[in-house]
């Protein structure tokens, strides 16, 4: 057990970070509390320095995706003028989770998608307006625009449906032969042979499934479903 110097709380070993260079190879912060203080610096550096922050979140993102990228944070912080240029409205860096989905926190657009976050493709716009653009272009978008203007929902009318009738499974299908019955059956103890002396020993006399079950080798429930000729239906 270890404690954790930040939650004072003693826990095992795998909720702490793993560090060969300190003499007890464990960081003396556990994972979780660790994890929160990392949140709570990247919020920090990125409340401090918005446009380095969004720089190297933005150029990372773009070498996943293979998307071309010839920003700087200089020019980040040239473009920015703190208003959304679509709704006019005042736009700012999210500065914690919460923030992050506020509809008027920042966030760099790519004018035309096809291109990259190169100069003289991408604007600061609110991200109430990003999601709406997302990655349409100005063709689609007028298309859009277009339609809604001029198209009147139908507010009356229905049609027939043709529906498929149900048919239950295998209803008037057999499948003989789909699972071997009898001897052929490789899940079978028993034989053809051994299932006919069965039935001509059976007197009915009481224990006598469980004394053929013993010596037949199989459980008395298999002996009662040939008796009761609900298994090996084939056997006269």
């Amino acid at each position: 057990m270890i404690k954790c110097n930040t939650c004072g709380e003693e826990k095992e070993e795998s909720c702490f970070v793993l560090r060969k260079e300190r003499s007890n190879k464990y960081r003396n912060i556990c994972k979780v509390c660790y994890s929160g203080r990392q949140r709570i610096n990247y919020y920090k550096r990125k409340k401090e320095n918005p446009f380095i922050s969004r720089h190297q979140r933005t150029l990372s993102s773009a070498k996943q995706r293979g998307i071309a990228y010839d920003l700087t944070p200089e020019f980040l912080k040239f473009i920015w003028t703190g208003i959304c240029p679509v709704s006019g409205e005042k736009i700012f860096f999210a500065e914690s989770e919460e923030d992050r989905t506020n509809e008027n926190s920042a966030e760099l657009d790519r004018f035309d998608p096809s291109l990259g976050y190169i100069k003289g493709n991408v604007a600061w716009i609110s991200r109430k307006y990003n999601r709406k653009k997302l990655d349409s272009n100005l063709e689609e978008l007028e298309k859009l625009v277009f339609w809604m203007k001029t198209h009147t929902p139908v507010q009356q009318g229905s049609s027939i449906i043709d529906k498929p009738k149900h048919i239950p499974w295998n209803k008037g299908l057999k499948t003989p032969n789909s699972t071997p019955i009898g001897e052929e059956n490789p899940t079978s103890i028993l034989t053809e042979k051994d299932v006919r002396n069965i039935l001509k020993e059976y007197t009915g006399s009481r224990g006598q499934m469980a004394m053929l079950a013993k010596t037949y080798k199989v459980s008395p429930a298999t002996i009662r479903k040939i008796i009761k000729r609900q298994s090996w239906k084939h056997i006269e």
